[in-house]
């Protein structure tokens, strides 16, 4: 069995003003490391071979915060990149909305349109990734850091239907697939840590 654990990074000020961010690097801030580090306390006990993550800094250093208590290896894996929106990127959701009001992430010929990437050519590179992934990492267990379309991707090239992810996943969630026989199993989707307040946390 192979164990993939993937998870979306923490938050950034472009997240927070809902502005879409494609493939352009944007730096955690103060909440999106906060989350990161809950993160790594509640994956302490994984034992990871190794953390696969993408070269854009808010996804490594969100793997290297969990990555540093077991001083567990991270591999930069560009295939990781969050996918490029096109003429969307530094437009916020109001914006594209307003100019775009048919514009759906998941829809080929929308990202077409805007000159987004296409989803469809990632989806069939990342079936070939998980099986060399698989291949390279028997009985093992391995995270991948990583954006919210980016996700969506690798679950398709597992083999499961779009609606599996429609409302995923949210900064700082885990989603866990085994692969046992060639076959995949989704674990946990989305899962977040909400025992664990943050300071942003309003008082009652």
């Amino acid at each position: 069995m192979v164990k993939f654990i993937l998870f979306r990074h923490g938050l950034t000020d472009w997240n927070l003003q809902e502005r879409k961010i494609g493939d352009l690097d944007n730096e955690l801030n103060t909440e999106g490391i906060l989350q990161a580090q809950i993160l790594a306390e509640n994956l302490k006990f994984e034992n990871f071979k190794k953390i696969y993550s993408s070269p854009l800094r808010r996804a490594l250093v969100t793997a290297e915060i969990i990555a540093k208590p077991g001083n567990i290896e991270i591999e930069i894996l560009p295939e990781l990149k969050e996918l490029n929106s096109g003429i969307l990127q530094g437009k916020t959701n109001a914006e594209i909305n307003a100019q775009y009001p048919w514009y759906n992430s998941l829809n080929e010929k929308h990202r077409k349109i805007i000159k987004a990437e296409s989803f469809f050519n990632a989806v069939k590179v990342w079936k070939k990734l998980i099986s060399a992934l698989v291949k390279k990492h028997q009985k093992e267990t391995i995270g991948l850091s990583t954006h919210k379309l980016r996700i969506q991707v690798i679950l398709n090239a597992f083999g499961f239907d779009k609606t599996i992810f429609s409302t995923l996943p949210q900064h700082g969630a885990i989603t866990i697939v085994e692969i046992e026989k060639e076959e995949a199993q989704v674990k946990n989707i989305n899962l977040k840590f909400p025992h664990i307040k943050t300071i942003f946390e309003k008082k009652p």
